[in-house]
């Protein structure tokens, strides 16, 4: 069982968090509850949990304080942040400080349970890796070829105090990496069995491309990513990149379809990770670039693109109101000056990207739409900005249906408080802009769906609704003079509201206290409620 500890300082969100967890179904069992930081650090440290769900703000130490210490006493739990702040620097600092998922309170049952899912099986799998590694350690009088796996993988992960000493170990002079990616991933990761069969399907093929090749690991990193370390004799030619365009051309064989970021040749073993940080920004360009080819370091740009902020807003203001066209348009003209304005990084792309859907996000709230509208880690699965154009077109179509669907919930909640307004205050001057305020919408939006949902403008129901009531003070108090009835229903003009009520009816009220004439037709009053 793997152990957590919930460090929150609201007491009812700890046992909401208790009672929503899958415990039993997960593997997990709790070791224990903190009200504040102080109390996280003990438990932790007497614990040592697998797992922490830790607030941000809390007495004592707050989250991000808590995870920086651990982190400086080499302790590195799954952190998940449970925080009501959607702020970008809090989530930026937990991501450095390692930080494994950013859930937003308040968060469904689901939400929880997903992440909670996600660093089990990473934790399982770490699990798998240190026993492998163990495994490794008691075979080591068996062949040099693992000793050497496991110091390259070490080097790659960044872990070189871990790697065993390798002063015995014959490596080749120079290094490169290569990073492997299935392009439409972003499409296919849905179906997560049939990635991972063609995952295991391209690195059997790799392996059998590179089986001649005197040292090599392939191997699979992340969801969509299989890395190879490339052992090299010279630096003198583009070996690795003709193997990568030889793998890109087999897999392409087999009908898949890839990109391949290069790292440039490192002249010793532990350069490895520079080569992996270099092939992996190259493998990102596709963004920019386009996926099934080979990006080297050479091909990325440092260049800049700024976005007026007026496009963003207007984007915004198309999905607001289910624009379809505008949207289209607004993303189009976003992104697609990427391409005019020369050459572009794909971090940079990435960021316009995900600030446009951080401001229809911000704006989603406001309708009472909490859950995400994107996965912020697609951009980089994508091939070439007409694809991203796809994709960032497809979601803000998708929060364009969101946000009118709310918006219509709203509009019915307003017009039935606008309606009991108006029966509590019609013998008063009450106005549209008035009645707009009252219920929390614009003048303009009020009267369309005013119109459309009782089937009479404002001024036309606030009219057949004193008339209505005219007619029944009439009935009831036939010693009541005109001029009172007037006044009592809301107008001090008694010519006006004589005129408006011959309008309505057909007769004038002096006639109609006479009972020269049947009420106004019921099925064209608005409701007494």
């Amino acid at each position: 069982m793997l152990k957590v500890v919930i460090a929150e300082d609201e007491q009812w969100i700890r046992k909401s968090i208790v009672k929503c967890v899958d415990w039993e179904q997960l593997g997990l069992e709790l070791a224990g509850e903190a009200a504040d930081g102080n109390k996280a650090l003990e438990l932790a440290r007497l614990h040592r949990p697998d797992i922490i769900l830790i607030d941000i703000h809390m007495p004592g130490q707050n989250g991000l304080q808590l995870m920086q210490q651990w982190a400086d006493e080499h302790y590195y739990p799954k952190c998940i942040i449970i925080s009501g702040y959607n702020h970008f620097e809090y989530a930026q600092k937990a991501i450095s400080l390692g930080a494994f998922a950013y859930l937003l309170k308040p968060f469904k049952r689901e939400e929880i349970n997903d992440a909670l899912a996600k660093v089990c099986q990473v934790l399982r799998m770490e699990q798998d890796m240190r026993s492998s590694l163990e495994q490794v350690k008691r075979q080591l009088s068996v062949g040099i070829p693992l000793i050497k796996e496991r110091i390259m993988l070490d080097f790659l992960s960044g872990r070189e105090e871990n790697a065993p000493s390798h002063q015995d170990v014959t490596f080749l002079p120079y290094y490169a990496v290569l990073v492997l990616g299935i392009d439409g991933f972003w499409r296919k990761k849905a179906d997560k069995e049939k990635v991972r069969q063609q995952i295991r399907d391209m690195v059997a093929c790799v392996e059998t491309i590179l089986q001649n090749h005197e040292e090599s690991v392939v191997f699979e990193r992340e969801e969509n990513r299989i890395v190879v370390i490339l052992g090299l004799k010279s630096d003198r030619n583009s070996l690795h990149l003709a193997l990568a365009q030889r793998i890109v051309a087999e897999l392409r064989s087999m009908s898949y379809t890839i990109t391949i970021g290069a790292g440039n040749i490192h002249d010793h073993v532990s350069q490895i990770k520079v080569s992996y940080d270099e092939a992996l920004k190259a493998y990102r360009e596709k963004l920019v670039l386009g996926g099934d080819q080979v990006i080297t370091p050479l091909a990325i740009s440092p260049g800049q693109l700024i976005v007026p902020d007026e496009h963003i807003k207007s984007t915004c203001l198309a999905v607001e109101l289910a624009d379809h066209k505008g949207i289209r348009v607004g993303v189009q003209v976003i992104l697609s000056a990427a391409v005019r304005s020369g050459p572009v990084c794909s971090e940079t792309v990435s960021k316009i990207g995900l600030r446009l859907l951080g401001a229809v996000s911000d704006m989603a709230l406001r309708y009472g739409i909490r859950e995400p509208l994107y996965e912020e880690g697609d951009p980089e699965h994508m091939e070439g900005i007409d694809v991203f154009i796809e994709y960032l077109t497809g979601l803000l179509m998708d929060a364009a249906g969101k946000i009118a669907a709310a918006k219509e919930n709203k509009g019915l909640k307003a017009i039935s408080a606008a309606t009991e307004f108006i029966q509590s205050h019609y013998t008063e001057d009450i106005s549209l802009d008035m009645l707009a305020a009252h219920v929390g919408l614009h003048p303009n939006y009020l009267s369309e769906v005013f119109k459309k949902e009782t089937g009479f403008n404002f001024t036309d129901y606030v009219v057949t609704l004193r008339v209505k009531k005219a007619q029944a003070l009439m009935q009831e108090n036939p010693w009541l003079s005109v001029a009172k009835v007037a006044e009592l229903v809301g107008y001090g003009n008694t010519r006006y509201f004589s005129s408006l009520f011959h309008k309505k009816t057909g007769v004038r009220p002096s006639e109609y206290k006479l009972g020269t004439s049947s009420p106004l037709n019921d099925e064209d009053a608005p409701i007494d409620e």
